[in-house]
């Protein structure tokens, strides 16, 4: 049997980081996680559950995911880090046409602003290949370009 994945949460909301783990779960992933709310207990965990993945809130009371990923960075740059948010649907160019929230979808903005560009997807293979393997992890869900 292969080694769980070892997941460091960074999440002020216990319901936010059940439906996290609950994502993950779906996704048939098997994982150890730790759950943690302020800066540090983060700092701390870095150090002591040594992630395999990092997935953090982008806005907590008293720190931010940025700054989570700016220390991340420094003490275990190679383990991968996710910014997760539930603000998705105020980002221009995306909505959720589903209530349940599963449905997420790139609309072209219609702003002025945008006349100019070139319009349609613009991905590299790279960028692509992001996606699709994301996709997985997302339970078949449209992942953000």
């Amino acid at each position: 049997m292969d080694n769980p994945l070892r997941i460091l949460l960074l999440e002020d909301r216990p319901s936010d980081a059940d439906l996290m783990e609950f994502e993950l779960k779906e996704a048939g992933l098997t994982f150890i996680s730790k759950r943690v709310m302020t800066e540090d207990a983060f700092l701390r965990e870095l150090e002591e559950f040594c992630p395999d993945l990092i997935l953090s809130d982008y806005d907590l009371p008293q720190y931010t995911g940025i700054l989570a990923l700016s220390e991340a960075k420094i003490k275990c740059p190679d383990v991968p880090f996710i910014l997760v948010t539930g603000a998705i649907g105020e980002r221009p160019g995306y909505r959720d046409p589903d209530p349940r929230g599963k449905g997420l979808r790139h609309e072209e903005p219609s702003s002025p602003s945008c006349a100019g560009r070139p319009q349609g997807p613009r991905r590299s293979g790279r960028t692509q290949g992001a996606e699709e393997n994301g996709r997985g992890l997302a339970g078949g869900r449209a992942a953000l370009p």
